[in-house]
Parts: C-alpha cells; sequence; structure tokens
C-alpha cells in the first residue's frame, strides 16, 4: 500500500511538472501605420505630411512601445500566440518582429486583407516552436447591401502539442462611431457570420478547443453578444451543452493594478468597459485536464496610462490625444489568457 502511495503521488508530480503555460495576447493596437504613403490604403492621417506629422521616429518609437507593454504582459513568460488589430500591412508587423528586443524570439504571423475602408487589417503572430498552422482562413462578414465594408474574420488552426488542436477567431467588428444605434445592425450580421464559422467547426472537429478573441465594439452584456453570438457567463452558461459559449471577461481582473483601477479595456464618455473579450467553448472552458483556462486578465500598467483630465481617474495614454503627440500607445488595454498545456 505504502508503494502504491509513493507511485501515485510520484505520477502526480510528473504530471505537474510536464503542464505548462500557453500565454496568449489580444490588443488593438490603435492606429499601428507605418510612414510611408500606400495607394490602397487610405493611410493619409499618418504620413509624414499630414496634420499629426507622422514619422520614421514616431512609427518606430510606437513599435518599441507595444513591444515594452506585450513583453511586460508576460511577466517573464513569452506569449506564444499574440493577436493585433488596427495595423495597416504586413510590413508593420515584419518591422515589429525584426526591428525591436522581439527579433531573437523566432516569431511568424498571418494577416488579412481586408477591405475595410481604411485599409486596417487584424494580425495573427505565433512562436513557431510553440505553435504548429495547420490552416489559415479569412472570412468575410459581408455589409454590401448596407454599401459598407468592415475587417474579415481571421480563423487560425494549429497543434499546440503534438495531439492537442485549437482553433482561434480574431475579429474587429464595425466601430460604434456614427453612433450605436446606427451601427448595431452591422455588428449583428458580424455576430451572425462568427456564429456560423465556430459552428462549422464545431462540426467537424472531435473535441474542438476553441478560442475567439477581438474588439467586439459591444460589451458582454449587449444582445449582439448574449444573444446573438450567444457568449454568456459561465454562471448563466449551460454547462451540458458543448455548442454554448463562455464569455470569459465576466470574470477578468487587472493584472497590475499599483493602485490605479480601470475596470475595463477601453474608456469612453468617462466609463470603462470590455471592448476586448475572449470567448471560449463550454467544452474548453470546463476542462479539468490539459488544454485548459488557468486564468484571464486586463493589463492596466501604469505606464500604459495617464492622468484622465476630462472624466477625472485615468484613461490610456495614446499615441495621439486628438493631435496632440503622446507618445503612447492605444486607446485600448491589452487582454491576456493563459492556458495549461501538456
Amino acid at each position: 500500500m505504502r508503494y502504491l502511495f509513493i507511485i501515485i503521488i510520484s505520477c502526480l508530480i510528473v504530471s505537474e511538472i510536464k503542464a505548462e503555460n500557453f500565454k496568449i495576447i489580444f490588443w488593438n493596437v490603435e492606429n499601428l501605420f507605418d510612414y510611408k504613403k500606400d495607394s490602397v490604403k487610405n493611410d493619409s492621417d499618418f504620413l509624414p505630411d499630414s496634420p499629426r506629422r507622422w514619422s520614421r521616429y514616431k512609427y518606430h518609437k510606437k513599435l518599441n512601445n507595444i513591444c515594452k507593454a506585450v513583453i511586460a504582459c508576460g511577466k517573464g513568460d513569452i506569449p506564444a500566440v499574440m493577436a493585433f488589430c488596427e495595423v495597416e500591412n504586413d510590413s508593420v508587423i515584419h518591422n515589429f518582429l525584426h526591428y525591436t528586443p522581439l527579433y531573437k524570439l523566432n516569431y511568424r504571423f498571418y494577416i488579412t486583407s481586408s477591405p475595410d475602408l481604411r485599409g486596417i487589417d487584424i494580425a495573427f503572430i505565433y512562436k513557431r516552436d510553440r505553435f504548429k498552422p495547420i490552416s489559415f482562413k479569412e472570412i468575410n462578414i459581408n455589409l454590401d447591401k448596407h454599401d459598407r465594408k468592415t475587417r474579415n474574420i481571421l480563423l487560425v488552426s494549429g497543434l499546440i502539442t503534438k495531439k492537442d488542436t485549437i482553433d482561434i477567431a480574431v475579429c474587429h467588428f464595425p466601430s460604434r462611431s456614427e453612433g450605436l444605434n446606427e451601427t448595431k445592425k452591422y455588428r449583428e450580421i458580424a455576430n451572425k457570420r462568427l456564429r456560423a464559422v465556430i459552428d462549422s467547426v464545431i462540426t467537424v472537429r472531435k473535441n474542438p478547443n476553441i478560442i475567439v478573441m477581438g474588439d467586439f465594439n459591444d460589451y458582454p452584456s449587449d444582445k449582439n453578444i448574449c444573444h446573438i453570438l450567444n457568449a454568456v457567463s459561465a454562471e448563466r452558461s449551460n454547462k451540458k451543452n458543448d455548442d454554448a459559449l463562455i464569455n470569459l471577461m465576466w470574470e477578468a481582473k487587472a493584472s497590475y493594478e499599483d493602485g490605479i483601477i480601470t475596470n475595463g479595456t477601453h474608456k469612453y464618455d468617462g466609463e470603462w468597459g470590455f471592448l476586448d473579450q475572449f470567448i471560449v467553448n463550454n467544452s474548453l472552458y470546463n476542462r479539468k485536464s490539459p488544454p485548459s483556462i488557468s486564468g484571464v486578465e486586463y493589463f492596466n500598467a501604469d505606464f500604459l496610462l495617464t492622468e484622465d483630465t476630462k472624466y477625472f481617474g485615468y484613461r490610456t495614454k495614446r499615441t495621439y490625444y486628438g493631435y496632440r503627440y503622446e507618445e503612447g500607445f492605444s486607446d485600448h488595454l491589452p487582454i491576456i489568457l493563459d492556458l495549461k498545456i501538456r
């Protein structure tokens, strides 16, 4: 009996040693444009002769700022996967991975080619020794009948171990800039399209591990998320329904407070909220053995924030606040998902 107990304890120790962390970061990096004219992009606000006087120096300053933030997000654990939205082109991501301290870390990337009028896209960045891509797809969100274009959904499938596959969808849905009620119908179409993509993965994949992340331009409690996408809190979900989706932002906590409370990733009219979200399928959320969810956070380090003189408290420290150059980061904060893998 004593020897059996020793064997069981030894197995538990070995299994714990073999479990490792797999960190995923999503971030809306706000207007990550280079300083060169692109004939097929609407980049006129980010050129040397624009009112903002965008320049080579400011561009590389922003790349290094983003690098500083994602390294700090990891707290010593280098991200296995990163996804950014509001990226101008592949050259921007190439420069990010080759002209910042990330250049030694062997990252590769995919980027969409969306019909968005501003020309901004979604980038998916991965470490080759941690994630082995199987497929890469762009899914168009058809808003043609509304005479409107938006960003494509990016779907990447890959191996995180020799046997475990994850399917990751990255989104940047239509903005609220023209008014909440006026733009809600566009995000409804986008959420229906995303739901169809997720259902197709559930249909073909046995025991799927689905992770959806992005800037939804809706909050977790909004109808488009709760009822159209059908992504709810763990408390409201049906644990027996494998098709259900769990919105992890209901349980997200700040990973770096230092006395500063933000309670969200984006501030609008003085109120913080979660436009940026991680959503997973029910079976992944409830799985006890790897791959499994070990934590979700948003990163609100003090260097990403500045005093909010209009609404009090703090706001994000941006590259530009209007036309004033702040040497900052973005109008959004990064979100972080940790998986335990074999």
